[in-house]
């Protein structure tokens, strides 16, 4: 009888021991307390001249990235040193502050993609400057209205 009693005790502790290790390892990740704007976003508009997407991220450490793809459609001018269709990409790199409803973006570093050689250069004279922007967050968009970014509200829908 006690080798029983051993083997039931054995098994209820090593069930213990499993639910235990299994309800640790199926923990919240770490940013679901995170305000409900950390995170990547995109936003694409388009018009007769151009395509252009945005993509945003907002880390919990008050760091963000803003990368805009820009396809031109057609150009304003005719010129024959440029193709029919371009793409251009810039980066914007910098750090953000959240009072209420309004986001201040403080940009430090800018660069675009040069395509012929296939890597990130910095932007020649660029100034640090810093965006005002209202903001809304609602489920998975968050709408920007700024008249420093755009004549528009963007809305961005999280990735």
């Amino acid at each position: 009888m006690t080798k029983k009693k051993y083997l039931w005790s054995l098994l209820a502790f090593l069930m213990v021991a499993a639910l235990s290790f299994g309800l640790a390892s199926c923990s919240d990740d770490d940013d679901d307390d995170a305000p409900a704007y950390v995170g990547d976003w995109s936003f694409t508009s388009s018009t007769d001249f151009s395509d252009r997407t945005v993509d945003l991220k907002l880390t919990k450490d008050g760091k963000f990235v803003y990368l805009i793809t820009n396809n031109i459609k057609e150009l304003p001018f005719s010129s024959k040193s440029y193709p029919e269709r371009r793409i251009y990409r810039t980066r914007v790199t910098g750090e953000y502050t959240v009072k209420g409803n309004t986001m201040t973006l403080n940009p430090t570093k800018g660069e675009f993609y040069n395509e012929e050689e296939s890597k990130w250069e910095n932007q020649p004279n660029f100034e640090p400057y810093a965006v005002d922007v209202q903001f809304k967050v609602e489920g998975n968009t968050m709408t920007f209205e700024s008249s420093q970014m755009s004549d528009e509200p963007m809305v961005f829908t999280k990735k």
